[in-house]
């Protein structure tokens, strides 16, 4: 009879446990339990002002002096800088509305450019005499200490003494391909130094200012009337990026870390045919291959403004991975670190919400990485899957710059909870 009893007993505690196993809010020890979570990847790539963006020189250039920067400008690709006329009020060199042109069809542009670099009024502080105002930077008690401009529009100087030709040279020379230097002389007859500056790279028309408008771009006015870059800097890094789809992806469940790649590693061939090609059946059929629960998501190329969808079951001992490749590049993908996304934080609450600060652009280190968005081995433009120059090289962090953009302007990653 006993025996009898041990055995109903064993059997029922062994009927409930296989229960609780079929639920999927089965609790755990810590607390919580398995649940369904759908993941969106959303690009938000889209219309730049510029692709990129960047300082020039950080003190000045004084008469006699020079200073050069390099830049990258694929084909279509204009120039815009600005730097101030230090003795005045709020004068300062630039292009014209359009910018400088690089490229003359497929042949890049070298040469003298300075006959495109106008004087202009920034319109913000009324105009003292060259070099003997009291609020100019050399003279005044402190920032932004002028009078307001009551005509307060961007307009040209018309003044051969203060021109650009006067007292400048604007040199571009192109190195190769789509890179190219940027020379800016001050003469040793110049009238005034120029101030730090900030230039971008851009197809539309200059994003600093729009001549004979009040519109300007923030920050334009602290360095027409002080030489100080910082919030024009800022602002025009706000607006820099590159529009690019994303591609289809892979995601993965598992309870063990460098589940697609390992940093310092040689990327897998899986992996290496999504980051270059934006295909993830490779990477997929090695997953299956270890019994690591992936799926791809995503049959087509996904372009600025829409979204990836995925639903997915996890348990709280699981880490999270994804990756999708950034499409104007070589061999760039979104992922999170390789250790993947824990699902239940040091065996807290179930994560949701926007996690795209756990999500880094990486190198592949498989191909040789060409301009974003204009390299004729990107998936874009290339004859055909894996036709780039071998780079022989490890997957690597990709350091987020304002040639690619920065991680959060391409893309947005949500987890939300199932009901």
């Amino acid at each position: 009879m006993l025996k009898g009893l041990r055995g109903i007993l064993y059997l029922s505690i062994l009927v409930a446990f296989v229960a609780g196993c079929g639920d999927d809010t089965a609790v755990n020890g810590n607390g919580n339990g398995t649940k369904q979570v759908t993941v969106e990847i959303a690009n938000e790539s889209g219309d730049f002002e510029a692709r990129s963006a960047g300082l020039i020189d950080t003190a000045g250039i004084a008469p006699g002096d020079s200073v050069v920067f390099g830049i990258t400008a694929p084909r279509g690709s204009r120039l815009s800088f600005i730097t101030m006329f230090v003795e005045s009020n709020d004068w300062f060199y630039a292009p014209g509305d359009s910018g400088i042109s690089l490229w003359n069809d497929l042949i890049p542009i070298t040469g003298d450019l300075t006959d495109s670099i106008y004087l202009w009024d920034a319109g913000t502080e009324v105009n003292q005499p060259v070099g003997q105002g009291a609020n100019q930077p050399p003279r005044q008690s402190a920032p932004n200490t002028g009078a307001d401009d009551p005509l307060s529009s961007v307009r040209v100087i018309e003044d051969e003494q203060y021109s650009a030709d006067s007292n400048l040279v604007v040199r571009v020379e192109n190195q190769d391909g789509d890179s190219f230097t940027v020379t800016i002389r001050v003469r040793d007859s110049a009238v005034t130094p120029v101030s730090p500056g900030v230039w971008a790279v851009h197809s539309g028309d200059n994003p600093f200012f729009t001549p004979g408008s009040e519109t300007k771009l923030g920050g334009l006015e602290s360095l027409a009337e002080d030489g100080n870059t910082s919030a024009l800097l800022e602002t025009i890094d706000s607006l820099t990026g590159i529009a690019t789809p994303l591609s289809p992806g892979i995601w993965a469940v598992a309870m063990q870390n460098q589940v697609l790649f390992t940093t310092g590693d040689s990327a897998s061939e899986g992996l290496e045919s999504l980051a270059e090609d934006g295909n993830p059946a490779t990477l997929k059929d090695s997953l299956d291959a270890q019994n690591i629960r992936a799926e791809t998501f995503g049959s087509a190329p996904l372009p600025p403004g829409e979204s990836f969808t995925f639903s997915v079951t996890v348990a709280p001992d699981d880490q999270l991975f994804f990756a999708t490749m950034l499409v104007q590049s070589n061999d760039l993908f979104f992922a999170p670190d390789e250790n993947g996304i824990p699902i239940y934080p040091s065996g807290g609450d179930l994560l949701t919400g926007d996690i795209t600060d756990m999500v880094m652009l990486w190198d592949a280190g498989t191909e040789v990485n060409e301009t974003p968005g204009a390299g004729p081995n990107q998936a874009p433009r290339q004859s055909g899957p894996n036709t780039g120059a071998e780079e022989d090289s490890v997957v690597t962090l990709f350091p987020d710059s304002s040639t690619f953009g920065m991680t959060q302007r391409i893309i947005r990653v949500t987890v939300s909870e199932d009901n």
